[in-house]
């Protein structure tokens, strides 16, 4: 039998508000409440939740979601997909037995929990308005009512100013709970140049921190008392200092040291003194370092082998011995941001999948099961606990900016915003003192560019680099069109990363993309400068999508649930490469540009791929080893032909007839360099500066030029927050 659908209801009027089951949900607040229990939510999940509304029990189509509410841009299934999980975990509905929203397989989502209009709100109590006298002519006593009428009627009338006091009350404590309030924050420290890592002693009343004194040089160690202004300089060397982490006592720092290469843990004290290294860890890279609340153990994020993913270790101070604590899986990034809870029973981090896509987990500090706790898949910057170990704070992008979130520790319910600082600020790594009530955090302003440098034979004068694209934002990923004409490059210049092209000479931007979603980033040009593929992350991993270069809807390549990521076009035109972990390590893939089934092209590993001009031969990189390898198109055997690459510069090379060039880290800076085939040699081409570790360089098609990213401003102060709880 055919069930008839149910019409649809009046946007107009479920923005007053409505319940969706036994919620009430109140769209011009943001606010979804139940019982004496309320939660503030993102503006385009409660839109998502009135555009099903709109249509009670139908299914609502991606195109229905995009023209509501995403007004009519291109949106991924990742940002539709997340919504539909924020109001998930706000109803406590299972998708596998949804009581509130149903999946409707390849079509969309429908709302099947009953919908009802809520009442209208109680308008304030007032003075009632002076009764007419009536005529006298008319004028008539009124008749006495029964004493039991009157009597039931001020009970009434009691009951109902009772009842209604207590709902105003209850609304109002909700509201107060519910909804933040800008918290007070003060400078605390306004130095030229970036500070970072700041880590308040357990007392609160001092703050460490890390410094190059603004002049671009290595970071040294400081640290500065709350209220006075000139900061103590722990480290001195020509080396790097990181992540400095009080002992429970505050009479002693730890911290990261890197030096040509190799890492190892020091040991400071924090009135000043000789610093003493305790472990070395080689070439293992190491990011954070955290103290045990009893004093006992380090735990630390490092590499597990050179290039590996990073794990969480704990090293015993009576014994120097490392014990794993954790063991992401082999292609992914690892396990960076860390934190103690306060009674030392258990370490929250944050594990990335793959660039930019992180998530907070909690393990116990004895081992043991690993619990996740967000699903956003999102950058993370740092995190720590409350003073109570009640919630974890931590820095993430999962709305655009990176802004300051709170999440319990033991998960179940979504995130909740700290108001912390202004749009266009970066907010990063958080720090809460286990005693005093203070939280401090970083406040960074980056301005990425990307600059053009000439080419110039052996023997001609350097001309030097000239700015390309500007803004105040981020703009990296340069690619340039087979015909050097157009360039394309991803920025975050509207608010989300997007895709973009400019002419030649950076004139003349146009956005490509409409995503509207998390991450978007590296473009790549098909042969005959038609199309552009490029990566956007979505609720599973990442995507290859491909777009006109005319702009139009992005066509998915890849949906499989993994990490797919830089393509590259083979020379016919024919094919796109793409590096991918879904045969669980990342290994060279490709697939037709029209779409079909992918085919697995590298067994040993592999991440970035090239074909040379002549389409016979693949030049590729891996993540967990340096170098750049060769293979024969035909699926002969690998070998390697040049050691120089480091895997964090996969995106920093190409392939030309007679050579290859490539990104290489000297000790005086960044080298573009050229390995000639014909006689096995490397070639210094020019010094570049600011070069971030991502992918950033472009050669133009008649080799008269080059693209590169450029960090050209970085501004990071340390900001503090007087009383936080």
């Amino acid at each position: 039998m055919e069930t008839m659908s149910e019409p649809t209801i009046d946007r107009a009027t479920l923005e007053v508000g409505f319940r969706v089951g036994e919620y009430l949900v109140e769209p011009q607040l943001q606010r979804i409440s139940k019982a004496d229990a309320a939660m503030r939510v993102e503006p385009k999940v409660m839109e998502t939740l009135v555009c099903m509304a709109e249509h009670p029990r139908q299914t609502v189509t991606k195109q229905q979601f995009s023209e509501a509410v995403w007004r009519g841009t291109i949106v991924t299934d990742d940002a539709i997909l997340r919504c539909i999980s924020e109001l998930r975990k706000i109803f406590e509905d299972d998708h596998t037995e949804p009581r509130y929203i149903e999946t409707i397989r390849k079509k969309g989502y429908r709302l099947i929990a009953p919908i009802s209009m809520a009442p209208p709100p109680v308008p304030p109590l007032t003075a009632s308005p002076p009764l007419r006298e009536p005529p006298a002519a008319v004028e008539t006593p009124p008749e006495p009512r029964p004493a039991s009428q009157s009597r039931s009627l001020w009970i009434g009338a009691t009951v109902f100013l009772i009842v209604l006091v207590g709902v105003l009350a209850a609304l109002q404590r909700i509201t107060d709970q519910r909804i933040p309030t800008p918290l007070k924050i003060v400078p605390l420290t306004s130095y030229p140049g970036p500070e970072n890592d700041p880590n308040l002693s357990p007392d609160g009343s001092r703050v460490a921190f890390v410094w190059d004194q603004g002049d671009g040089g290595n970071f040294d160690i400081y640290i500065k008392q709350i209220g006075v202004e000139t900061p103590l300089r722990l480290t001195s060397d020509a080396a790097d200092d990181s992540s400095p982490a009080w002992s429970p006592d505050g009479q002693e720092l730890a911290f990261v040291h890197s030096e040509n290469g190799t890492y190892s843990l020091y040991l400071v004290p924090t009135a000043g003194g000789s610093a003493r290294k305790i472990f070395d860890l080689g070439e293992r890279a190491v990011r954070n370092v955290t103290w045990s609340p009893d004093g006992t153990t380090l735990a630390f994020s490092a590499e597990q082998t050179p290039h590996a993913p990073f794990a969480l270790s704990l090293l015993a101070l009576n014994t120097f011995a490392e014990q794993r604590l954790t063991q992401p899986p082999d292609d992914y990034g690892g396990d960076l941001e860390l934190a103690f809870s306060p009674e030392g029973r258990m370490i929250a981090f944050s594990r990335s999948a793959v660039e930019k896509v992180d998530d907070i987990y909690v393990v116990p500090r004895a081992g043991g099961e690993i619990k996740r706790l967000t699903f956003d898949r999102a950058e993370i910057t740092g995190l720590d606990w409350t003073t109570d170990g009640r919630h974890i704070v931590y820095s993430s992008d999962r709305e655009g900016s990176p802004a300051l979130w709170r999440i319990p520790a033991s998960g179940g319910t979504p995130p909740v915003w700290v108001p912390t600082t202004s749009e266009g600020s970066g907010v990063h790594q958080p720090s809460i003192a286990r005693r005093g009530g203070r939280l401090a955090f970083v406040q960074r302003l980056q301005e990425t560019n990307i600059w053009e440098h000439p080419l110039r034979p052996a023997g001609e004068a350097a001309e030097p680099p000239r700015q390309h694209t500007a803004s105040t934002r981020w703009d990296s990923n340069p690619a340039i069109s087979p015909d050097g004409q157009r360039v394309a490059f991803a920025s975050n210049r509207s608010g989300n990363y997007e895709i973009w092209t400019c002419d030649r000479d950076g004139t003349n931007p146009v956005l490509l993309t409409h995503i509207d979603g998390p991450f978007t980033n590296t473009p790549r040009w098909s042969p005959d400068g038609r199309h552009i593929a490029f990566v956007t992350r979505n609720e599973d991993g990442t995507d290859i999508y491909v777009v006109s270069a005319l702009g139009g809807l992005p066509l998915p390549l890849t949906t499989a649930a993994s990490n797919d990521q830089a393509p590259s076009w083979s020379r016919d035109g024919q094919w796109v490469y793409f590096a991918s972990n879904r045969s669980g390590r990342w290994e060279i893939w490709k697939i037709p540009a029209d779409g079909g089934v992918p085919a697995r092209v590298t067994q040993q590993g592999g991440f970035a791929a090239l074909e040379a001009p002549d389409g016979q031969t693949l030049y590729f990189v891996k993540r967990d080893a340096s170098g750049i390898w060769q293979m024969p198109t035909d699926g002969s055997p690998e070998r390697l032909v040049l050691p120089d690459l480091q895997p964090y510069d996969w995106g920093n090379w190409d392939v030309r007839e007679a050579g290859l060039y490539f990104l290489r880290r000297d000790a005086a800076g960044p080298v573009l360099a050229f390995y000639r085939f014909a006689t096995d040699t490397v070639e210094s081409l020019v010094t570049l500066e600011r070069v971030p570790k991502h992918p950033g360089l472009a050669i133009a098609p008649d080799e008269t030029h080059l693209l590169f990213t450029r960090i050209d401003r970085i501004d990071a102060d340390i900001l503090l927050v007087e009383e936080y709880e």
